[in-house]
């Protein structure tokens, strides 16, 4: 083999590889678009069936407005029935609100009540 047919050999070589490492690159650019795409139709259903679940829920309980110096308190008092425990209100309404016990309530905020 001569010197030239050794460097056209060669040559044809380096651009199979060169072709080979494109195919691979390629693939694994499909790969992972694939796995993206995947992710967000498996995603996007989840996200809008807590959305349509959170729209339900609020649906089901009537809304208060918080108006200037309420306070959970006073508000779970006008709503509890005389045998419940205001404190038992007082806890359903952080719970539907996710409102923590120690957590304020500010003036024209709108909280869910359970009753």
């Amino acid at each position: 083999m001569t010197n030239y047919e050794y460097n056209v050999y060669r040559n044809k070589q380096k651009r199979i590889e060169r072709a080979k490492r494109k195919r691979a690159l390629r693939r694994k650019k499909r790969i992972m678009i694939s796995a993206l795409i995947l992710a967000v139709l498996i995603s996007v259903p989840t996200f809008f069936y807590s959305a349509k679940a959170k729209t339900l829920h609020q649906d089901t309980y009537p809304v208060y407005t918080v108006q200037a110096n309420d306070t959970l308190w006073d508000i779970a008092k006008d709503i509890t029935d005389d045998g419940t425990d205001v404190r038992q209100t007082i806890y359903e309404i952080g719970k539907l609100n996710d409102i923590d016990e120690n957590q304020s309530i500010e003036v024209g905020q709108r909280i869910l009540l359970p009753y």
